[in-house]
């Protein structure tokens, strides 16, 4: 994390990202526009690739940006949850196009005034980052633009970054080529109802369990309680009877609009 808040590794600089008239080459009406807005949100669909991919790719990823579009609400789309959906299968089958993932939802969320669009991106950044990392050259890149979010971003918007961050580092300590769960529909359908949370947990005698742990909205009690046993390596009759206390310790800080619940079993 250090490193990768240097400034050489913000988004611009990303060796693989096409020029700006690269991506903008073929357009007729707009030119400019198009060009200019290379790396900052825009409702219309982008007319290729912003990453630098073997051309059969490239069909795939300006569908890609339809989705994500579909699912953030800029563009109407049937079946949104089936959409990000599509998106994550695209990053855990398509190695090749994960930096392309990662670079659009960068785009979108970018100077982007729509506060339910932004909402929604982030969870798709959520979402990505729980199941497939970068590639090894864009890591650091990625790690800057959500660290930059984290440390100096705004109300919700620190908290889902303060998540991706979190989720990222176990992501990327995986390995490159390892891919995680793709939720279900009704999985993404949660993250409608409640934003992912980083939770600390303890034993009702203070000793922790584990701190800032990734929780997914699809994530129900009985998945963290079979979690924090594994860790303590409990074999108790008892555990059936174990549950989970909550404590949300409200706001703390004037720049966040709330800060991360502490769990306790």
């Amino acid at each position: 994390k250090e490193e990768a808040r240097q400034q050489k590794y913000e988004f611009k600089n990303f060796g693989n990202l096409r020029s700006p008239d690269d991506f903008a080459r073929g357009i007729i009406w707009n030119k400019g526009n198009v060009k200019k807005g290379f790396l900052i949100f825009n409702e219309d669909q982008i007319p290729k690739s912003m990453t630098k991919l073997d051309p059969k790719l490239n069909n795939a990823a300006v569908l890609m940006n339809q989705n994500i579009l579909g699912y953030c609400g800029d563009k109407q789309m049937n079946y949104p949850a089936l959409l990000a959906q599509d998106l994550l299968k695209k990053g855990v089958t398509e190695k090749d196009l994960r930096d392309e993932i990662y670079s659009q939802l960068i785009k979108h969320l970018s100077s982007n005034s729509r506060a339910e669009s932004v909402a929604k991106g982030w969870q798709l950044m959520c979402m990505c980052v729980n199941v497939f990392p970068p590639t090894f050259d864009m890591e650091l890149y990625l790690m800057h633009y959500i660290l930059a979010k984290a440390e100096a971003g705004k109300g919700a918007v620190v908290e889902y970054a303060r998540y991706c961050v979190r989720a990222l580092e176990g992501t990327i300590s995986n390995g490159d080529n390892v891919a995680g769960y793709v939720p279900n529909e009704q999985e993404i359908l949660a993250y409608k109802e409640r934003p992912p949370i980083l939770a600390n947990i303890f034993l009702p005698d203070g000793n922790c369990v584990t701190e800032n742990l990734p929780i997914p909205p699809d994530v129900d009690v009985a998945k963290i309680l079979t979690l924090c046993t594994g860790i303590l390596d409990l074999t108790d009759t008892r555990i059936d009877a174990l549950g989970i206390f909550v404590y949300d310790m409200g706001p703390q800080d004037e720049k966040k609009d709330y800060d991360m619940t502490q769990v306790f079993k």
